[in-house]
């Protein structure tokens, strides 16, 4: 239960069975996956949580290489069944994140946790082409 004001009348804070990764009528068995971001906090548990629902492949991306080996290792620990493919790119960055996903071939999964934020700054004064970058996968983009 929470002291804030809430629409639901159950509110959790852990997952449930019926949401569990462990829950069968889940199963992610032989999906590969791609998911940007996966070093880190949310990301690292999105990453652990296909790993358990049993994912083939998982491809994670992030722009520093330290925080996706603990990732893999922690999944490599845990589920040692799951091969995991570690892939330095900066999502705002097209060339390396073509690369992966050549490398990695065709999957099942996209699971879109990284992203950019723009500096914090008053819209009047505001770099438009940094504003705009948030929205984008890559600004400018080719054409």
């Amino acid at each position: 239960s929470t002291s804030m004001p809430s629409p639901t009348k159950t509110w959790h804070t852990d997952t449930y069975a019926s949401i569990s990764p462990s829950n069968s009528s889940l199963s992610m068995k032989g999906k590969k996956v791609v998911i940007s971001g996966g070093g880190y906090g949310i990301g690292r548990e999105v990453v652990l949580a296909y790993a358990e629902a049993g994912a083939a492949e998982i491809a994670i991306l992030g722009r520093k290489e330290g925080p996706l080996n603990e990732t893999k290792k922690l999944v490599k620990e845990k589920f040692p069944e799951t091969q995991v493919s570690v892939f330095i790119a900066d999502i705002t960055d097209p060339v390396p994140v073509k690369a992966a996903a050549k490398q990695f071939g065709t999957w099942d999964i996209l699971v879109l946790n990284a992203g950019y934020m723009a500096k914090k700054e008053v819209m009047d004064t505001a770099d438009l082409s940094d504003w705009w970058s948030a929205f984008e996968v890559c600004h400018p983009c080719p054409s």
